[in-house]
């Protein structure tokens, strides 16, 4: 290649300095067709409806209407002034009560200080004594007059409508009704055919089958036709109970017992009753065993006595204690 052909290649236009004039002739055509179409497209303006829709609100605020009453300044408190009380006339107590007493002349006037208000000495009204006293002088009774006291414990040792003596009906005893308790055990220790309880105590060797069985009457246990057991019992029971700890090798039977009065199944159930109450007793007061008692009803199946009133019957109403060893 010779020097005058590449003068010539390095004076010519390149390719890409070619397209220059179409690609701006192009982009004005662009534009312009853009300008254009702008021109002709509305634009939605931005109101509040659409703003809306576009972005919701939460939450709206309303406004408040405040009534101008209330931003008014309250006006300053008056200042009460306490008012001094009106005197009080009190009315004069002299004249009051000197007018009083002569509207009532027949009232008696006070004693005067320095007079003595006691004249007389205060009697006594008689007592019973002396109205007995009294009434003997008048009738001639004259050995009375004489010996009070002897009137006095006459009087006493008097008797009622019923028999007994005053004093047998004020013992505390009778009161109490430790009389049948004390009848009862009397009856238990004299019997014959039964051990006695203090003396099966006092002894010191164990009990065996030979013991004769121990007699508690019922009357000292008991109230008549009942089944709870009374307070002068426990002495007794807890004696039995004591007993029965002493020999751990024997078991001890409580037979119920009653009189001839009333059904069969009637003194059953009632000695059954009063049996088993006598068991209770001593499992729950005295922790004995269940399986070192036994308790069995036999009504009027085994009487001592055949027949007869309530008191002639009492031993027939009895809690019999049998003595099994082991």
């Amino acid at each position: 290649m010779t020097m005058a052909e590449d003068y010539r290649e390095e004076d010519s236009p390149s390719s890409f300095q070619r397209w220059i004039i179409p690609a701006l002739i192009l982009s004005i055509l662009l534009h312009a067709g853009l300008l254009y179409w702008a021109r002709l497209t509305p634009v939605v303006k931005s109101e509040k409806e659409v703003y809306e829709k576009v972005v919701p609100r939460t939450f709206r605020i309303e406004r408040a209407q405040i009534d101008e009453e209330l931003l008014k300044p309250e006006p300053a408190e008056k200042k009460q002034v306490a008012m001094a009380p009106d005197a009080v006339k009190l009315p004069d107590e002299a004249p009051a009560f000197e007018k009083m007493m002569s509207q009532n002349p027949g009232q008696p006037a006070a004693p005067k200080i320095d007079q003595q208000i006691l004249s007389e000495k205060p009697t006594a009204a008689a007592t019973t004594m002396e109205r007995t006293l009294a009434e003997a002088q008048k009738n001639g009774t004259q050995s009375a007059l004489e010996d009070p006291k002897a009137l006095q414990q006459a009087l006493l040792n008097e008797k009622p409508a019923g028999g007994a003596a005053v004093s047998d009906l004020l013992a505390p005893d009778t009161l109490t009704g430790r009389s049948i308790a004390k009848t009862g055990a009397e009856a238990g220790r004299n019997a014959p055919g039964f051990s006695n309880l203090d003396s099966l105590l006092a002894q010191t060797g164990p009990l065996t089958a030979e013991t004769a069985p121990i007699l508690m009457p019922t009357d000292l246990l008991f109230g008549y036709n009942e089944s709870d057991l009374r307070p002068e019992s426990l002495a007794s029971l807890e004696k039995l109970g004591e007993l029965i700890r002493r020999n751990p090798q024997a078991v001890f039977q409580i037979e119920g017992h009653s009189d001839t009065f009333g059904s069969d199944s009637y003194n059953m159930d009632l000695s059954q009753r009063r049996a088993d109450s006598v068991k209770a007793w001593l499992i729950a007061r005295m922790n004995i065993p269940a399986d070192r008692v036994t308790a069995q009803g036999f009504g009027k199946t085994r009487l001592i006595v055949p027949g007869g009133s309530i008191e002639e019957q009492q031993i027939n109403r009895r809690v019999e204690i049998v003595i099994r060893t082991k």
